[in-house]
C-alpha cells in the first residue's frame, strides 16, 4: 500500500511539474509577443504567470534555456498539427507538397502569438560569440523534408528536373514571408494565400509549363 501511494505521489508530482513548465512556456510566449525579446525578463514572465521569479529558475537554468524550450515547444505543436493534414493525403509527391503548403500556412495563421514569439527569438537571441543563436543550420531538417518530396516527385516523373535545394529554399522563403505578415498583425486572406502558393509551386515544379 505504501509503495502504491508513493508511486501515485511521484506521478502527481511529475504531472504538477509538467503543468508548471507548460505554464511558464506559455507565459513566455505571451510576454515575447507583447513586449519583444529585449523586454522579456524572467520578472515579467513571472508576473504574467502569477508566480515567484525564483520558481522559473527552478525549472529553467537561464533565460536562454527557456527560450530554446519555447522554440522546441512551438515546433513540436506545429509538427503535430501539420502532420494530421499531411498524413491525410495520398503519398504522391504532389499531394504531399500541397498538404505541406496548406498545413504550414494554416498553422501560422492560427498561431500569431507563437509566430511573433519565434520571430523575436530568431532575430534577437544571440550566442556569447555574438552570432545569432538560431542560424541556417537549424533549418536543415525542414529543408531536407522538402528536398525529399521534390526528389521523389522527379523520380516518379511528376516533377520536372530542377535543383531541389533551390526550390526548397524558395518555398521556405515564401512561407517565411507569410509568417512575417502574420507576425506584425497584417490581415491576410488565408484561403487565397494557400491557393496562390499551391498554384505557384505547382507551375514551378510541373513538367510542362502552361
Amino acid at each position: 500500500m505504501r509503495l502504491k501511494n508513493a508511486t501515485y505521489g511521484q506521478h502527481r508530482s511529475t504531472f504538477t511539474e509538467a503543468a508548471r513548465r507548460a505554464q511558464i512556456i506559455e507565459c513566455t510566449i505571451e510576454t515575447l509577443a507583447a513586449l519583444g525579446y529585449a523586454q522579456t525578463s524572467l520578472a515579467h514572465i513571472a508576473e504574467r504567470a502569477g508566480i515567484n521569479k525564483g520558481l522559473i529558475s527552478y525549472y529553467f537554468t537561464s533565460k536562454e534555456e527557456l527560450m530554446r524550450q519555447v522554440v522546441t515547444h512551438i515546433y513540436t505543436v506545429g509538427a503535430s498539427e501539420m502532420s494530421q493534414t499531411i498524413e491525410a493525403v495520398p503519398r504522391r509527391p504532389r499531394d504531399q507538397l500541397h498538404a505541406y503548403i496548406q498545413s504550414n500556412l494554416q498553422f501560422i495563421s492560427g498561431h500569431p502569438k507563437e509566430v511573433r514569439a519565434l520571430g523575436e527569438i530568431f532575430l534577437t537571441m544571440r550566442r556569447k560569440s555574438g552570432e545569432l543563436a538560431f542560424g541556417p543550420e537549424d533549418e536543415e531538417p525542414v529543408l531536407h523534408v522538402l528536398e525529399q518530396i521534390f526528389r521523389e516527385g522527379q523520380a516518379t516523373g511528376e516533377f520536372r528536373l530542377f535543383d531541389a535545394r533551390i526550390m526548397a529554399l524558395n518555398l521556405r522563403a515564401t512561407i517565411d514571408k507569410f509568417s512575417s505578415l502574420v507576425g506584425v498583425g497584417r490581415e491576410v486572406d488565408l484561403k487565397s494565400y494557400i491557393r496562390e502558393m499551391i498554384e505557384l509551386f505547382g507551375r514551378a515544379t510541373c513538367k510542362t509549363q502552361e
